[in-house]
């Protein structure tokens, strides 16, 4: 009798623990397809208290945001020792590899096993995805991953922003990725992500200035304090070089919601000099100085500043200063090369336009400027080089440009 009492209790123990790990299951599934972050954080909780060292409460302890990232990797391969065909384990592990360590191999290899074990992820086709683009720098494979995850779940906005900023960044395809972030908001209207990158490619790869304002518009409209927003709309007026008073009134509110942003006041100071206000200009450059004292683009905006007031050999230190912190900074070269012909220091263009060609070899208007500065110290044949190979590159009217004195100009 004895032993039937101990036979039947250590069923019901067992059944019991079945039982609770069937419930922890469930709750573990709710959570993999639950996107409220509050819900989110309630579940992994709820099954770290029912079953802390399961592969389940080991998986959602390394989820948790204060876990460190040591400890995440620790508790993920805790996880897979468990069990080895928790594909949930693998793919954790592997964003933690990716995004907190840069180990893209290992990071890669957890995702390649995740989607071995379940082909229908669409969470693995994504991070992999993404890892493709950023780790690797393998643009046609991020698109076939993330275009693999829209077959699995064509209804997810997210993935289809992810698509549209390959297309747009990386691989200018434009009308694909138009095409990306149109669909995420046709899915999510109130998505400001998918405006604000569709705004981007009309604004700065299209120069559609007015579907850019439009879009912009509109993630104004669902967020009246977002600064980037006021800011990005202001750029666009700007760029389209016709609607400066909107421009100015979008880089004041900016300024408004925050007074240290840099790049308003830069950019504001590009607007006061459009409107032939050079002091607030030049005030708005200074601010912008102070908060980004190495940033480049500032000292280009002074050079920029002083040469249209005619200061030419302060200009000349401005622009130096500007290719001091970034060599690369081409546009520095050409209007120092500029300014250098304006006060005759010929050779010193050259070098500077040479420059500009030797990274743009299809900018007409640096073989016509250094055309100018060989014709200045008298070298005709490269002089008149530089003058066709201007034109073939469709800078017209050069003889009438070519035998005006610099002066003159």
């Amino acid at each position: 009798m004895k032993k039937i009492i101990l036979a039947v209790a250590v069923i019901l123990l067992v059944s019991g623990f079945v039982r609770g790990q069937d419930s922890v299951k469930v709750i573990f599934d709710k959570l993999w397809v639950t996107k409220d972050k509050t819900e989110r954080r309630a579940l992994k909780e709820k099954i770290i208290e029912m079953s802390p060292d399961s592969e389940y409460g080991l998986l959602c302890r390394s989820m948790l945001k204060e876990t460190d990232s040591t400890e995440q990797i620790d508790l993920c391969t805790q996880a897979i020792e468990i069990r080895n065909d928790f594909w949930e384990a693998y793919l954790q592990r592997g964003l933690v590899y990716g995004k907190e360590f840069e180990d893209y191999a290992r990071a890669l290899e957890d995702l390649n096993k995740t989607i071995e074990i379940n082909p229908n992820s669409t969470e693995a086709y994504e991070s992999r995805g993404t890892l493709y683009s950023i780790g690797f720098k393998e643009y046609q494979k991020a698109v076939t991953d993330y275009t693999k995850a829209i077959e699995l779940d064509s209804n997810n906005a997210e993935l289809y922003i992810g698509r549209g900023v390959v297309f747009a960044v990386h691989l200018k395809d434009y009308n694909r990725a138009l095409s990306d972030f149109s669909k995420a908001i046709g899915l999510e209207p109130d998505s400001t992500t998918a405006y604000n990158y569709r705004a981007y490619v009309y604004s700065g790869c299209l120069k559609k200035y007015l579907k850019a304002t439009k879009d912009y518009t509109r993630v104004i409209e669902l967020d009246t304090n977002d600064t980037d927003a006021y800011f990005n709309r202001g750029k666009a007026y700007l760029d389209w070089g016709q609607y400066y008073e909107r421009a100015l009134a979008d880089f004041n509110k900016v300024i408004e919601l925050d007074s240290n942003y840099a790049f308003a006041h830069y950019n504001r100071s590009i607007t006061y000099y459009h409107m032939s206000d050079y002091q607030k200009a030049l005030s708005d450059l200074n601010k912008a100085c102070l908060l980004r004292p190495n940033d480049a683009g500032v000292y280009y905006g002074f050079g920029l500043m002083n040469k249209y007031l005619g200061y030419y050999s302060v200009a000349i230190k401005e622009f130096s200063r500007a290719i001091e912190i970034d060599s690369n900074m081409i546009k520095a070269y050409f209007q120092r090369g500029w300014m250098r012909n304006k006060c005759k220091d010929y050779k010193g263009a050259i070098a500077d336009f040479t420059r500009v060609i030797e990274s743009e070899p299809e900018n007409g208007d640096a073989y016509y400027e250094r055309s100018k500065a060989y014709k200045f110290l008298n070298n005709e044949t490269k002089a008149k080089g530089d003058k066709e190979k201007a034109e073939k590159l469709g800078y017209f009217d050069l003889d009438k440009l070519l035998d005006t004195n610099i002066e003159d100009e």
